[in-house]
């Protein structure tokens, strides 16, 4: 727009100067274009074998980083510190009527192999570790990981020694056991200005990755020599995966469908079950379940109650909160740590023969139907589910009644020939769906997989588009 001091001067310039000009462009764009591409399938190759870094770098292509906190105030930190965890677990703990049952009193057996001291890492072991570690850098961190990476034949004996230390005396160093939290959008289509609508990402130093990926390491050996772990528990466990659910609940469901009868099946959601677990109970389970004790048990209680967390946005922080319950989730215990806490869950369906799976914090039930009583839930199951919520309040855990599901299946006579709509969880009313997800598979009442298959088609759309828009990415 003309400005009333602005000067319109005549073009000048030869014809031949513009158009050597657009032809220097157009080299300049073809240029940057190969330079592109070249670095992008570069990238490609790299991340062979690792689905991980694949799915960053076409992520990034995709979807360019956006800072949707134009506000960085302090005080919009400490509001995403009470969302995330102060208010939040604070309410769900306050709304749980802890019942006479003594936490404790489980019928899991107390084991008789102990573990009471860890073997001192070696430094092979280490940089093995610190090879398989994601190259991510943490604020927290001295130096970047990727420096550290490249020198790592200088920094290992050091670590290793830090290492041992922390074994040998049951300690961990304070400054491994702070957490920063990076607020991320559930789902880009989402209101940035509603803080409800972000989840916390945590991000913790990178030495403390390697100090829990050895006690994790020596933690399983353990569990597994002597058979610890849940049968019917497929999260975060090596050779399991929410696949070795699917299977077995699917073939469990066509089997019982196959003999005449339909199935319930319930999709047990808990409210921030990682933020909400009990430090004393877990540390119980650790002893007399698990057997840790002596130095090892020590160190896992100086690894629980001493740690702090604070919320970031630019260069702003939330004042420090110190985390009194919970295991923290973005580190590399915290979902083992999950699961045995968990353990006594198990033995309630087994006592009841209740055919269940889980994975993490998400457990399935499921059962077959009479036919006979179409209108009524297994008296069995009834009996099970409330000592399921009593074993729950006392272990300080909640239900999400808004994301819990339920649904029959079967084939459609079977499932026709059952008349309820709702049952009734923890004196929260479940309506019966005709479809529900199941650890990302959407399930119909009759297992043809219709809608799962529309979903598909309709996400392959999807990627065959984005596809197109990486092509000039690609070589």
């Amino acid at each position: 727009m003309a400005v009333p001091w602005s000067v319109c001067l005549p073009p000048r310039g030869l014809l031949v100067h513009k158009l050597a000009y657009r032809d220097h462009q157009r080299t300049y764009s073809r240029a940057l274009t190969a330079a592109r591409s070249k670095y992008f399938s570069q990238k490609f190759v790299n991340s062979a074998g690792n689905s991980k870094q694949l799915f960053y770098t076409i992520n990034s292509l995709l979807n360019p980083p956006t800072n949707p906190h134009t506000d960085t105030r302090v005080d919009k930190c400490n509001r995403f510190m009470d969302l995330f965890f102060t208010n939040k677990v604070a309410s769900i703990r306050s709304s749980i009527s802890r019942t006479v049952l003594h936490p404790f009193d489980t019928t899991l057996p107390h084991t008789l192999n102990t573990f009471s001291d860890f073997s001192a890492a070696t430094q092979t072991e280490v940089e093995k570790t610190i090879k398989s570690v994601n190259t991510s850098t943490c604020p927290l961190d001295p130096l970047p990981t990727q420096l550290l990476k490249s020198n790592i034949t200088v920094v290992s004996p050091l670590i290793t020694t830090i290492i041992n230390q922390s074994f040998h005396s049951g300690q961990v160093p304070s400054a491994l056991q702070t957490a920063m939290i990076r607020p991320r959008l559930k789902k880009p289509s989402l209101n940035a200005a509603i803080l409800s609508h972000y989840r916390p990402i945590s991000n913790i130093p990178f030495l403390a990755k390697i100090l829990e990926k050895t006690v994790a390491h020596q933690l399983h050996n353990h569990l597994n020599t002597h058979n610890l772990y849940e049968k019917f528990q497929s999260g975060f466990r090596s050779a399991h995966s929410t696949e070795t659910v699917l299977v077995n609940v699917m073939n469990d469901l066509l089997l019982t469908a196959d003999q005449g009868s339909p199935s319930l099946l319930l999709l047990l959601d808990l409210s921030a079950a990682f933020d909400t677990v009990d430090h004393t109970i877990l540390l119980n389970r650790l002893q007399t379940v698990v057997g840790l004790s002596g130095t090892t048990l020590h160190w896992f209680q100086e690894y629980l109650t001493g740690r702090t967390e604070f919320v970031a946005l630019g260069q702003c922080q939330s004042s420090p909160h110190t985390v009194n319950c919970g295991v923290p989730q973005g580190s590399v215990l915290g979902p083992t740590l999950f699961s045995i806490y968990m353990l006594p869950l198990g033995q309630i369906f087994h006592k009841y023969k209740i055919s269940f799976h889980c994975y993490a914090d998400d457990t399935q039930l499921y059962m077959k139907m009479d036919s006979t009583t179409p209108k009524t839930l297994p008296s069995v199951l009834q009996v099970c589910l409330e000592e399921m919520r009593a074993w729950m309040a006392a272990n300080v855990l909640q239900l999400n009644s808004n994301k819990t599901e339920a649904i029959i299946i079967g084939t459609p006579h079977q499932t026709q020939s059952l008349s309820l709509s709702s049952i009734s969880i923890f004196g929260h009313d479940i309506p019966l769906s005709s479809t529900v997800t199941n650890l990302g598979i959407r399930l119909d009442s009759n297992l043809t997989f219709d809608t799962h298959i529309r979903h598909l088609c309709k996400v392959s759309f999807l990627h065959l588009k984005n596809i197109a828009k990486l092509r000039p990415s690609l070589s």
